[in-house]
């Protein structure tokens, strides 16, 4: 098997302290000295105000001045109380960089038959689900997730769901880590069983029949379809998943012969 880690940190960035790329949905990006580079930057949710009561005591308001409501998201409020849910309470969610990854495989043969097996694996990445954040934003007349199913709908009960409004005028769906998702993983990237006949049959010399299958199984918490995927060759996409085909499960029957 093997195992591999890197670990980069930003040093420098001339005269500034940081730099943020700040996509359309509202995804940051942040580079920060001493940080590793491309971090996601966003809001902490902590749960979904669950009652009318909880609401008027949190007396908590939204950058555009609305008050959070029972049934809205509970958003982290870093900045010493101020009442006020605005960019300055963003703090870093996780990083597309895993803490180590790596594969190992196997190989066991008994008389004619050999079975293969090779793994990959990846620990301590976090992915941001964009598929995840279109189906359960609830915003909008789109098709959504079954998830929404349990969103809050009376006083006092309690979920992990907000509540469904139009145009979401409260940022329940903004860019937290609601949508940022542990993509550590194990995956059984080949495995292959064959059968080798030594020795002359019919008018061959040596003949191998075999079953192979790609990319059959993993093992992970990630709720979208794959945690391995490759969005663009650009180093700051690393861990966006807006959907793009993951590896395919294929399955291969051969039979290789020599005259």
């Amino acid at each position: 098997g093997t195992i591999s880690a890197y670990n980069t940190i930003v040093e420098e960035l001339g005269e500034v302290d940081d730099r943020q790329v700040e996509f359309s949905d509202g995804a940051v990006l942040l580079s920060r000295v001493g940080e590793r580079p491309y971090s996601f930057l966003g809001y902490r949710s902590e749960r979904v105000i669950a009652s009318h009561a909880e609401a008027a005591q949190l007396q908590l308001r939204t950058h555009t001045d609305l008050p959070f409501e029972a049934g809205d998201m509970l958003f982290s409020n870093t900045n010493a109380g101020d009442k006020i849910i605005n960019a300055s309470d963003r703090v870093i969610l996780g990083n597309p960089q895993p803490d180590f990854y790596g594969g190992f495989f196997t190989r066991v043969r008994y008389k004619a038959w050999t079975l293969s097996a090779d793994f990959a694996y990846s620990y301590g990445n976090e992915i941001y689900n964009v598929q995840r954040r279109g189906l359960e934003s609830m915003s909008n007349f789109n098709n959504q997730a079954r998830t929404v199913e349990r969103r809050w709908t009376y006083d006092g009960q309690l979920t992990d769901i907000p509540r469904a409004t139009h145009g979401d005028p409260k940022g329940n769906s903004r860019f937290s880590n609601r949508w940022i998702e542990d993509g550590s993983y194990v995956k059984l990237k080949n495995i292959t069983l064959s059968y080798h006949h030594t020795g002359k049959l019919l008018f061959f010399h040596d003949a191998r029949v075999y079953l192979t299958g790609d990319n059959l199984w993993v093992a992970t918490r990630y709720l979208g379809q794959d945690p391995e995927f490759a969005w663009s060759y650009d180093s700051s996409m690393l861990g966006i998943d807006q959907g793009k085909l993951p590896p395919t499960r294929t399955l291969q029957l051969g039979i290789q012969l020599q005259f």
